[in-house]
């Protein structure tokens, strides 16, 4: 078994994180780890699976310019009651940019 030096904090944090699981550290950062390692390469295959969908419908003509995007998007736009834009930085080598559209539930008139 090699040793990693870690940070005070850091050790202090996996162990309080290893005793709310009842295990010893080293068995809880390997489950912590193993379970960040295969997130990662599944962020990473579903990335190379979106752009590799992007590049093959460019290649087959599925566009359309941005400004008739626009016009067309506008009034989705005027209908949502919130539009959030999330950045998430998954790696320093890509980022993914969700956005969520909530319409507006009608409300009933109250007397």
């Amino acid at each position: 078994m090699k040793t990693i030096p870690l940070k005070p904090e850091r050790q202090a944090e996996l162990e309080e994180f290893a005793r709310r699981r009842g295990k010893t550290p080293a068995d809880a950062l390997d489950e912590a780890l193993a379970t960040y390692l295969e997130w990662e390469k599944q962020d990473f295959e579903d990335a190379v699976r979106g752009i590799q969908q992007g590049y093959d419908d460019v290649k087959a003509g599925r566009t359309r310019p941005a400004d008739q995007f626009r016009s067309e998007s506008a009034p989705l736009r005027t209908e949502t009651s919130s539009l959030s834009h999330t950045v998430h930085h998954r790696s320093r080598h890509r980022t993914v940019l969700h956005i969520r559209h909530a319409r507006r539930k009608p409300v009933a008139p109250t007397e």
